[in-house]
């Protein structure tokens, strides 16, 4: 009877770790992470006009670094807009020295397409410079 317990004790503490390692696993942070993906913002938007569901195998949840020209700019949110398709949230406060109609370089997480605002969104960026 004990032997039985010990052995159910046993299994229900690697289940317990393994649903804890599960549910409190470490963030991840883009900043550190290599891009998968290097593409201008126009490109990325012609991906998707051409067949949204294998661009969003490709690209959702993934790294991605993103080139364009700044259209507007969000500095209390800490977000701009590239080419007036996609809107970036960055991690870090701003540099208020950017201007829009500027060229901007940033990585970023690729999270999914706005259907309301019509904008492709990411978030956890950061400038490359």
């Amino acid at each position: 009877m004990k032997k039985k317990i010990l052995i159910y004790l046993g299994i229900i503490s690697v289940i317990g770790f393994g649903i804890y390692k599960y549910a409190f696993k470490p963030q991840r942070n883009i900043a550190t992470e290599n891009a998968i993906f290097k593409i201008s913002a126009n490109q990325l938007t012609t991906e998707f006009s051409a067949n949204d569901s294998i661009a969003n195998l490709k690209y959702l949840d993934k790294t991605i670094s993103i080139y364009g020209k700044i259209t507007s700019m969000d500095l209390k949110n800490n977000a701009i807009v590239i080419d007036n398709k996609i809107y970036v949230t960055f991690t870090e406060k701003l540099d208020q020295n950017l201007k829009t109609e500027s060229q901007i370089k940033a990585k970023a997480r690729y999270i999914g397409f706005d259907d309301l605002l019509e904008e492709h969104r990411m978030d956890q960026g950061t400038r490359i410079k």
